[in-house]
């Protein structure tokens, strides 16, 4: 079904056909791997770094991060299949709260005992709004501020992996993704805090090895 969503989409089949020349096997490759992106408010707060300890818990670790501001027509690209009937307003916030300053693309390695990665981190992510009877959920536990404000964004699935990456990336940034997929070494938790402190305002920590 979701395979049929996308069988037009043409970011969706250059991605897969541009993987396939690269990695063999490139769809079950990716169902190890998982995209997240710590929105604006997330870096600024520094709930970036307990989104990635919380992450850690699941057993996903950082293997690449790539800091940037996204632009309106990326996120309007990234929705434009999970809308449906949007209120104008409910399009203007979402993109001006995704794009006002920079976010953290971040490429998570699960431990391999998931079918999906992407698919089973999203099922833990919770809903926008958060509900006061599930508070285990990781917006819940990031305290996110409301539907528009909840500090992180995962991807659902394995075709929304391959569909999305080349709306966030450039070409040279899924050249270099694709070679740190294909060498499996994770970031060292010096080198995530290398990545982000840079731009986490407000936000102190004492050690990089207390973040996850």
């Amino acid at each position: 079904v979701i395979i049929m969503k996308y069988i037009s989409d043409f970011e969706y089949g250059f991605s897969k056909c541009f993987g396939n020349t690269l990695i063999k096997n490139y769809d079950d490759v990716l169902k190890e791997y998982c995209v997240t992106i710590l929105k604006p408010e997330s870096i600024l707060t520094g709930k970036a770094l307990e989104a990635l300890k919380i992450y850690s818990e699941y057993g996903y670790h950082p293997i690449y991060i790539k800091i940037k501001t996204l632009s309106q027509e990326q996120i309007l690209s990234l929705w434009k299949y999970d809308w449906i009937q949007p209120t104008i307003l409910r399009v203007l916030m979402n993109c001006i709260t995704m794009s006002w300053n920079n976010c953290a693309i971040v490429i998570l390695k699960s431990d391999g005992k998931v079918k999906d990665a992407c698919e089973f981190l999203s099922s833990k992510k919770g809903h926008s709004i958060i509900n006061p009877n599930n508070e285990n959920t990781i917006r819940a536990r990031l305290k996110s501020l409301n539907i528009f404000l909840n500090y992180i964004h995962i991807f659902d699935n394995t075709d929304d992996f391959i569909r999305e990456i080349p709306i966030l990336l450039d070409y040279n940034e899924i050249v270099e993704l694709i070679s740190v997929i294909k060498s499996g070494v994770l970031l060292s938790k010096n080198n995530v805090f290398k990545n982000l402190q840079p731009y986490i305002k407000n936000y102190v920590i004492e050690s990089p090895t207390k973040l996850f």
